[in-house]
């Protein structure tokens, strides 16, 4: 039976569908995970155990010099050995385990309203990992030495263990790296309520059944930072598996060389969460009172990141030198909001209050485990408190990022304390009443935390492949490369781009008008370049343009065509092509909250439309700083000068005859920025009278 099973999952290998090879991975851990643990444990460790096991492997080859993209027969021939003569005794079904988990996982996807996008943040994060895999496949190797102009020299260094797995789910195909990441990190939403509950289960068992039912509703899981650090996100689930396994080889049942594999991978994907499980496992052995177990994971430990890590030496050096501070996020402001964003906003008070219950509780009557993941929270806590005051340097904690970064590195231990606080109200029926009211209470909130990271996504399927036909072209081609989907070009295809400023004017022009941004605006403004060009292809806000003349296309005119004769911010994004804030988390999360204005950060700022009648005047509605003055511009011709009220508002009604066809609204508003925005409400026209 386990045979033919093999020969299944071999042929999912060969369809190089990133999902068919993340089920290939899932199932190689089990095979791996039957030989040397109980069956039950062996199920839901799979993820972990096939993970790392494929990280390591691609890893092996690229030390050895072999071409990683033998990683996929191998997997075959050991899936095949694995199964031979194996013999699976799932014993007895727990029925209530099986629907509680079950229930925990649905509820993860059911709380994101089902939407996903794909995951390209606008700032660099994602597109720096995505370049990382492309540069595996090139190469061949996990450490290559040289990278193209238009990708960061800083993937040679990076540490590669979340680059192997997304490189073997890619199927070694370019299209496919934005789906592997994709479907890693929604496999990770999830199978963290069960990894949870697998690490909680060695507590209490309704403590484990409340904390894994917790997990899809904790705030900090939905931190909009957390949709851009992809190796973070993914080492929360190992730092699970590897508790649980730290646990049961200190009960005698796991070979500590296993703790020691997984916690490697950990360190391999990125050092952060090493820090804490490795501090973690040196709290539990001062309360076992047993260095056997705690010695062996940390030498497998670092002998994996002496073999594998690209620069291990300079990289330590580095870590225990390191300083970081950043004094935006390196403050007591900074550091309360995200402990009111984790507790008490977000709908997570009740569920903040059943925190401080599991805190007060598990130092009074918890067992050993949960003081320890107790205690685990609070060296986390001092350690954000550390880069506020006293700021002392303490050699490789010191190196993390910032407060933030810091904090965020308690997010799956926080559900975990939640259960277990809960848990102490004996009487069934109350507790889940509590249960079902803190999770109600949380819902509407961090669904749209979800729904406004996600929309701040840059690249779609629809994306994707007007990227693949950009990447047709026989040519360079030009594109800002910041905010900008235009970046993975080269990842998703064989074409090269070249990263272009304002006064540029390269032969190919990729743009994206979507409006990505941060503190600064997309760079590239369509209004600027629009006379010099032709539209070789445009998809919903994406263009593809090369130097000379030419119309607008029809299918152009229609995605910035007029409805019911008014632009607004509530109606649609599309007109509002540069200097805005469209695809960024703060001001999705407003437009889910009805808040009428677009947001713009540039002294620029410009509305493209399509009119296909003629109209003989307009209102326009801003908002902006009280006294500051802005100029208003229809097609390069100036309108008129104004003047923000005491209130900060303006409205002006101006009579303009507008042609049919497409134009351009500019507004300049020279001292506008990102502490002094301006806000665009809404544009009436009012339509000439025959």
């Amino acid at each position: 039976m386990m045979f033919l099973l093999s020969i299944l999952f071999a042929l999912l290998i060969l369809t190089r569908n990133p999902w068919a090879l993340l089920l290939s991975s899932l199932y190689l851990g089990f095979l791996l995970g039957s030989r040397f643990l109980e069956n039950k444990d062996a199920i839901l460790l799979s993820p972990g155990i096939g993970f790392s096991f494929i990280i390591l492997l691609v890893a092996t080859l690229s030390k050895l010099k072999i071409p990683v993209i033998a990683v996929y027969p191998l997997v075959v021939l050991l899936t095949f050995a694995l199964s031979w003569k194996l013999k699976v005794k799932l014993g007895n079904t727990d029925i209530k385990t099986l629907w509680i988990l079950t229930l925990a996982s649905f509820l993860a996807l059911a709380v994101r309203d089902f939407f996903f996008l794909l995951p390209d943040y606008r700032a660099a994060d994602t597109w720096f990992h995505g370049s990382k895999v492309r540069m595996i496949i090139d190469s061949g190797t996990l450490y290559f030495t040289s990278v193209p102009k238009y990708f960061s020299s800083g993937i040679v260094s990076y540490p590669p263990g979340y680059h192997a797995l997304v490189f073997y789910l890619s199927g070694n195909v370019p299209r496919n790296i934005i789906y592997a990441m994709n479907a890693l990190r929604i496999f990770e939403f999830v199978y963290l309520p069960v990894a949870t509950y697998l690490v909680v289960k060695e507590i209490d068992k309704r403590a484990a059944y409340l904390s894994a039912l917790i997990t899809p509703f904790s705030a900090l899981y939905y931190y909009f930072v957390q949709y851009a650090l992809l190796p973070a996100f993914f080492n929360y689930l190992m730092f699970l598996f590897a508790i649980f396994l730290l646990v049961k080889s200190f009960e005698g049942d796991v070979n500590p060389v296993l703790v020691g594999v997984i916690s490697g991978v950990i360190l391999l994907v990125h050092p952060y969460q090493f820090i804490v499980f490795q501090a973690l496992s040196l709290f539990y052995m001062l309360f076992k009172r047993e260095m056997k177990v705690f010695l062996v994971q940390l030498a497998v430990s670092l002998l994996i990141f002496l073999a594998f890590y690209p620069s291990p030496g300079k990289y330590m050096t580095n870590s225990v030198n390191l300083y970081s501070s950043y004094s935006n996020k390196d403050n007591w402001d900074f550091v309360i909001s995200l402990l009111k964003y984790s507790f008490l906003d977000n709908g997570q008070a009740l569920l903040g209050l059943f925190f401080v219950l599991g805190l007060v509780y598990s130092t009074l009557r918890g067992n050993k485990l949960v003081r320890v993941i107790t205690l685990t929270f609070l060296f986390i806590l001092l350690a954000t408190i550390n880069k506020v005051w006293p700021r002392l340097h303490v050699p490789i904690i010191s190196a993390i990022w910032n407060s933030e970064r810091t904090f965020m590195l308690a997010t799956p231990l926080i559900p975990i304390i939640e259960g277990f606080g809960l848990s102490i109200f004996k009487n069934r029926k109350f507790a889940y009443s509590l249960l079902a009211f803190s999770l109600i209470l949380a819902y509407p909130f961090i669904r749209v935390e979800h729904l406004a990271s996600e929309s701040s996504y840059l690249l779609d399927d629809n994306v994707v492949s007007f990227i693949e036909k950009v990447g047709n072209v026989d040519g360079e081609v030009g594109t800002a490369c910041i905010f900008d989907s235009g970046r993975w070009i080269p990842i998703l295809t064989d074409a090269k781009i070249t990263c272009i400023s304002k006064g540029e004017r390269p032969r190919y022009l990729y743009l994206d008008t979507r409006g990505a941004g941060e503190l600064t605006p997309y760079p590239l403004n369509l209004e600027d370049f629009y006379r010099d060009y032709k539209v070789l292809m445009f998809e919903k806000g994406l263009w593809l343009l090369e130097k000379g003349n030419g119309s607008i296309p029809m299918d152009v005119c229609s995605y910035y065509s007029l409805h019911s004769d008014e632009i607004s911010w509530l109606k649609s994004t599309n007109h509002f092509v540069y200097g805005w804030i469209i695809k960024n988390y703060a001001t999705q999360k407003l437009r889910l909250e009805k808040f009428p204005y677009a947001i713009s950060v540039s002294n620029v700022s410009t509305i493209a439309f399509c009119s296909d009648k003629y109209y003989s005047k307009f209102k326009i509605e801003l908002g902006g700083t009280p006294g500051y003055k802005v100029s208003l511009f229809l097609d390069g011709k100036l309108l008129g000068t104004y003047e923000f009220t005491e209130t900060g508002s303006l409205a002006v009604t101006i009579s303009k005859l507008v042609k049919p066809g497409f134009h351009f609204l500019r507004i300049e508003c020279p001292r506008c920025n990102y502490k002094h925005p301006l806000g665009m409400r809404r544009v009436v026209f009012y339509e000439k009278e025959t």
